[in-house]
């Protein structure tokens, strides 16, 4: 869990400190529960532009902090408004993380959109910019509403029963790293969650309504439009051909730009400590600053 107190002092250097003062950290109204939010105030007289982040999924949110922190200083130097916030039951936002699932997350981006628009002097249009899972409920919503101006991208889960699976097999990871052995199986962890267990990855109790709900997300075979501009990232710690799931998102949806960054994976636990992602930060300002 990451404090309020805190929060705002973390992924800080020398050029940062000065812009502190344009941060504060405050509680928004998110259903029944109440959302914790930072905002970053533009330094500079207001573009009319807000920028709502959507955090990726568990441990994810920990280790992409620092980036995500970084990138929203950058932004609010540049004229953007931006909140980044936690979504129901997750850092410090009110509720269980056992509780919290797609539909919560996509309704706290909803409660952040609307805060962003009635709270903040100015603002106009407001973007969203997603990692990893919080790409993929960023885009959910811009499928269900179209009050997204555009859509920022960054390394999108495109299936979710992958994504649940590739956390399955860090559950094994672990077991062998603690008891020299497996004691559960894929299969027999899946079983746990449809006896109603919570199994619990990297200390987060993931349930079987979580693990239903992300399961079935496959933005490859979603219907939905995404009509706004949106820029997607494949994020690769080499140069690599183009994602073949990624390029038919993308010629799909139609209004898609399909760039790569050469980056670490800095939203998992690695030897390099990313305090800021150069490459993924010049792509993403490069689209967002074009007319």
């Amino acid at each position: 869990m990451v404090s309020a107190m805190t929060d705002s002092h973390e992924a800080m250097d020398g050029n940062d400190q000065a812009n502190i003062r344009f941060e504060s950290p405050f509680f928004f109204p998110g259903g029944d529960k109440k959302l914790f939010g930072i905002l970053h105030r533009a330094v500079s007289p207001a573009n009319g532009r807000g920028v709502v982040m959507c955090y990726p999924f568990a441990e994810e949110r920990l280790w992409a902090h620092r980036v995500m922190v970084k990138f929203a200083r950058i932004l609010a130097k540049e004229g953007y408004s931006v909140l980044r916030f936690d979504y129901m039951g997750n850092g410090d936002s009110e509720g269980k993380f056992q509780d919290s699932n797609v539909e919560t997350s996509i309704s706290g981006i909803l409660q952040a959109i609307q805060w962003m628009k009635e709270a903040v002097h100015g603002i106009r249009e407001v973007d969203l910019l997603g990692l990893r899972l919080g790409a993929t409920f960023a885009a959910l919503v811009a499928m269900q509403v179209d009050i997204v101006h555009r859509l920022v991208l960054w390394g999108p889960i495109l299936k979710g029963n992958n994504y649940m699976q590739e956390l399955l097999r860090s559950h094994l990871t672990y077991q062998m790293a603690t008891y020299d052995r497996i004691l559960f199986d894929r299969k027999r962890l899946v079983q746990m969650l449809y006896e109603g267990k919570p199994v619990n990855i990297d200390g987060y109790d993931i349930t079987r309504e979580m693990y239903e709900q992300i399961s079935s997300i496959d933005l490859e075979k979603l219907e939905g439009v995404i009509s706004c501009r949106c820029l997607m990232v494949q994020i690769d710690d080499r140069l690599k051909e183009p994602n073949s799931a990624y390029q038919r998102v993308a010629e799909r949806w139609g209004n898609t730009i399909l760039v790569s960054a050469m980056e670490d994976c800095f939203w998992r636990e690695i030897p390099k400590l990313y305090c800021g992602a150069p490459n993924l930060f010049t792509e993403t300002k490069k689209w967002m600053d074009a007319p």
